[in-house]
């Protein structure tokens, strides 16, 4: 953890705090921030969780001298380098401004992407971490995502869904799109986080967006190691190109190299009806594959 020190005016080792007119400055214990807590200097970033303390140092020990709620957007004005970790989430603190007032936020409670459109803000993050059982039934730290649905500031609807572990915190996306051919859907939206070496899964949640609830679909994992094997799984919706109507897919695909470097192994493919409130499956199809 980062450890800070409060030195007098008098002395030029550190950042002036135009809040508390004295200087600061930290030694680094070695942390590094999960790269889907990495921000820019000016960059406008939205509040996450329900609500955040602002701080007048970057430390959980610091004074609060303020809080806001989710949704309130903060500008970027300071990247301090300082890091702190919560359980498995190890994010950096940001000096932040926002309604004439600065001060300083611990960057995982805030969305680590956002779309805001004609009164809709969507939010992605990952608010905390739990404890979880494996199929082996064996404990561990996993990570938990999330997606805020907002209408004109109004809060609509949220969920909460597995965001694998602190490995899948070095890459992330979301992405939002008008729906097509689903009937009652205004979006649908994925999100995806990810580690950066062979045999760390991709994780990815596709989710439908009606006028007062998220739906969420399948959560979809691919891993894989060049050569040797791969398991992917991906969520097809209705496009231009295809010709599914209030319909999706979830496709598994599996293979494994034999002696002699042959991929062998099977395709499903689970055709989901839609039905304007909830989904299910009405037909499935497996076949051998081979590469």
């Amino acid at each position: 953890m980062l450890r800070y020190l409060i030195f007098s005016l008098l002395f030029t080792v550190g950042f002036v705090n135009a809040q508390s007119d004295v200087a600061y400055a930290y030694v680094d214990d070695g942390l590094h921030v999960n790269s889907v807590f990495n921000h820019q200097k000016n960059e406008m970033i939205k509040v996450y969780v329900d609500q955040t303390k602002i701080r007048e140092l970057p430390t959980l020990t610091s004074k609060v001298v303020d809080s806001v709620s989710q949704n309130k957007s903060l500008k970027i004005i300071e990247l301090t380098g300082a890091v702190t970790q919560l359980g498995e989430r190890a994010a950096n603190w940001l000096r932040v401004a926002y309604d004439n007032k600065t001060g300083f936020v611990w960057s995982g409670n805030l969305a680590i992407s956002q779309f805001s459109k004609d009164g809709v803000d969507i939010l992605f993050g990952i608010p905390s971490t739990e404890t979880k059982i494996n199929a082996d039934n064996i404990s561990y730290k996993g990570l938990v995502g999330g997606i805020k649905y907002f209408k004109n500031e109004t809060l609509i609807s949220e969920k909460n869904f597995d965001a694998g572990t602190t490995e899948n915190l070095s890459a992330h996306s979301l992405t939002v799109e008008k729906a097509i051919r689903l009937k009652n859907i205004d979006y649908t939206i994925n999100t995806m986080v990810s580690g950066e070496a062979c045999g760390i899964p991709t994780y990815e949640q596709t989710i439908f967006v009606t006028k007062d609830n998220l739906i969420l679909l399948p959560k979809t994992e691919s891993v894989g190691d060049g050569g040797v094997f791969y398991h992917s799984e991906r969520i097809e919706l209705p496009t231009s190109e295809n010709k599914l109507n209030n319909q999706f897919y979830y496709i598994l695909e599996k293979a494994q190299a034999d002696d002699n470097e042959v991929m062998t192994g099977e395709r499903i493919k689970s055709l989901y009806q839609w039905d304007g409130q909830d989904f299910k499956n009405i037909k499935t199809i497996k076949e051998a594959i081979k590469s």
